[in-house]
């Protein structure tokens, strides 16, 4: 009988040592994670703030969804390493948060000015812009103009 309860009473302490591990480990999460929310939250609220302050890049409106994160009216404009510049405004925008690399933009408007000061301007009622090589594709129709006066339209 000395046996069984020594069997029992080192089982008990066992489990009751995992039960505290465990309870320090989610007391440990309970803290950490809000915290953690709250340093991400207030990291890219600074960023938008400070982006804000260079004019380059401005939003409206950001809504984080489930799957994706959306934004309204963005823009978005830079300078290239020969003088051109360009822009690009949006009526809204959104990405799938398994790949920021890619945002589907709604009423997309791109302007374009070379270092002569020639202007280019694309207007297209759905596009898709890649982050990661600044590249703005259309999938359906575009209108171009520029400022010699050629017009036209892109498919594709």
């Amino acid at each position: 009988m000395t046996a069984s309860a020594d069997t029992d009473f080192d089982q008990r302490q066992r489990v009751f040592r995992r039960l505290r591990l465990r309870n320090r480990f989610v007391t440990v999460l309970r803290l950490a994670l809000p915290l953690l929310g709250a340093l991400v939250l207030a990291l890219l609220c600074g960023q938008i703030y400070l982006t804000s302050l260079t004019r380059q890049y401005g939003v409206s409106r950001i809504t984080i969804d489930r799957g994706s994160i959306a934004v309204d009216s963005p823009k978005y404009a830079g300078v290239m390493g020969d003088g051109s510049s360009y822009s690009m405004t949006s009526a809204s925008a959104k990405a799938a948060l398994t790949d920021m690399n890619v945002i589907d933009l709604t009423d997309a408007k791109v302007n374009f000015t070379k270092a002569d000061g020639t202007q280019m301007n694309a207007v297209a009622a759905a596009a898709s812009m890649q982050t990661t090589d600044q590249l703005i594709f259309v999938p359906g129709l575009a209108n171009v103009s520029d400022s010699t006066g050629t017009r036209g339209t892109l498919n594709d």
